[in-house]
């Protein structure tokens, strides 16, 4: 899962929130980014399970998000056979 990422309209769609929401935890820095100009921005998956692992989120919604996560990479990347890990 090196070379994954998504950008913040994923990670919205992911979680079901807006995209103002995740904007906020950026830039209160409790998710790690990669920025790839100016203005884009990009986050990898095993970054956002540290970020909910550190925000006290029960075991069994993090296991939720990470599936929500693997699907969405599925469908993406069009590959079975990638899993999201730390």
């Amino acid at each position: 899962m090196n070379n994954e990422f998504l950008n913040v309209k994923e990670v919205a769609e992911i979680f079901g929130i807006s995209t103002q929401a995740i904007y906020k935890w950026i830039k209160a820095k409790k998710i790690e980014v990669y920025k790839i100009s100016k203005k884009g921005i990009r986050i990898r998956p095993d970054n956002l399970l540290r970020f909910l692992k550190e925000s006290n989120i029960s075991g069994g919604e993090i296991q939720y998000f990470k599936k929500s996560i693997e699907n969405f990479l599925m469908q993406k990347y069009r590959n079975p056979y990638k899993s999201v890990g730390i």
